[in-house]
Parts: C-alpha cells; sequence; structure tokens
C-alpha cells in the first residue's frame, strides 16, 4: 500500500510540475529524480512540498513501525520482570532476541523452569486494527480494514493479504541437553498483538483462535496469557 501511494505521489509531483513550466516562457530550475521514475522532472521548489507529502502519507506505516519497536521494548523488560518473579531462567537465542521476525524459523527465546522448558517464537503484526488468519494447509494471510465516510453513512473494506506458508520454526535450536527431561511448551508468541486471531477451515469457515489454543503442535499465547500459564505453572505441586 505504502508503493502504490508512492507511485500515486510522483505522478502527482509530475503533473503538477508539467503545468508549471508550461506557464513560464523561460524553463525552470530542474533536476532529476531518475532513481524512482525514468526521465521523470520535478521543480526544485516542489521538493519539500514532496517531503511534507510523503511524511504525511507514509505516517501511519511510520507510527505502526514505531509501535512495533516499543512493544518489543516493552516485552524485553517484562519477560526479564516475569523471570524475578518465579525464578525462570531466561536463555536468549541472539543479541536481537526480542527483535525476532516471524520470517525467520529459528526459536527467539527460552524459559525454563524447574520441570517445564518453553520453547518461544515471536510473531509480530504492525498493524493493531488487523485480523491474523491461519489456514488449514499450514498457511496465513493478514485481514486489514479501511473505512470512509459517506452519504450514507461508514463503509467499512476488508482486504484479505497475500497467503503465506508458516515457517517450519525450529523450537529446538540451541537446545540444551539438560531439558529433555522437562515438559516441553512450544508457544507462537503474538506480539504486539492483533485484533483477533483467526482459524480458516478446508471449507473457508472461520473460528477464532484463543490464547492457549493449538494450532499443529504449537501453542498461540500473548505476553499476559503466557506470564499467567508460567506463574500457574509454577505453583503447582510436584
Amino acid at each position: 500500500m505504502f508503493s502504490v501511494t508512492l507511485k500515486m505521489l510522483l505522478l502527482l509531483l509530475y503533473l503538477s510540475n508539467a503545468v508549471v513550466d508550461a506557464s513560464k516562457s523561460l524553463p525552470s530550475k530542474k533536476i532529476i529524480f531518475g532513481s524512482i521514475t525514468k526521465g521523470c522532472f520535478f521543480n526544485v521548489s516542489l521538493l519539500p512540498i514532496f517531503i511534507i507529502v510523503l511524511l504525511v502519507l507514509g505516517s501511519p506505516w511510520i507510527f505502526a513501525v514505531l509501535r512495533f519497536l516499543c512493544k518489543r521494548i516493552a516485552l524485553t523488560v517484562r519477560v526479564k520482570r516475569l523471570c524475578k518473579k518465579t525464578n525462570a531462567r531466561l536463555v536468549k537465542c541472539g543479541p536481537l532476541w526480542w527483535l525476532g521476525l516471524r520470517t525467520l524459523s529459528k526459536c527467539d527465546f527460552y524459559l525454563e523452569l524447574d520441570r517445564e522448558i518453553y520453547s518461544v517464537k515471536l510473531f509480530g503484526l504492525l498493524y493493531r486494527q488487523s485480523v491474523l488468519c491461519f489456514t488449514w494447509d499450514d498457511c496465513f494471510f493478514v485481514r486489514s480494514f479501511m473505512g470512509f465516510l459517506g452519504w450514507g453513512g461508514r463503509v467499512l473494506y476488508t482486504f484479505n493479504g497475500k497467503k503465506k506458508p508458516v515457517p517450519r520454526y525450529d523450537f529446538r535450536y540451541r537446545f540444551e541437553d539438560k531439558w529433555e527431561l522437562k515438559n516441553p511448551h512450544n508457544i507462537l508468541l503474538v506480539n504486539p498483538v492483533c485484533m483477533e486471531i483467526r482459524y480458516v477451515g478446508r471449507n473457508g469457515d472461520e473460528r477464532i483462535v484463543g490464547t492457549g489454543e493449538f494450532i499443529g503442535d504449537i501453542e498461540i499465547q500473548t505476553l499476559s496469557r503466557l506470564a499467567e500459564k508460567i506463574s500457574a505453572d509454577r505453583r503447582m505441586p510436584e
């Protein structure tokens, strides 16, 4: 969506530049923007407008990225606080474990308790107002919404993103030998969270996936519910 907006903006600048050039007898200062559009010229005076409009149109994406980073930084604080509270051990699978992307197959971190071992893979979405949909054929897509106000009221459009296969996550990446005797938990931690998680069946029927439910052998969790689960497991008698 951002790339389409950029192309429309470039077309608008090209047309406005043509009008300005046609109204002048002498050619104005021009610079070449050949790295983006072939042979596209625009006036130097339009550059500030171009930058301002680009920032305005790109602000939703910029704010979404900032939200993603803030949520992940908050996740590191909450995970360390949880470990201190439950005497769990945090084992990081890399220096940037908190930036784990859903397209990477390796586990991001482990939480080790006396009898339990939680293998956690981070799965984040940029936009809060979106729906994460898992499908029966081991794929997923993101459903987005766009609303407009018209004479007849508010109109809401739904867009299903490109369907992608769910990576085969390696929940035993850097798995320690001493953990073999512990109870394993393969956790897909959705962070930042989205509006809803759904499962789409073979016939197109959909159902809401709650936290703690399994899709295959993977348990879907949010950070708050995972903290409750670990605290409960910690209190269970041996």
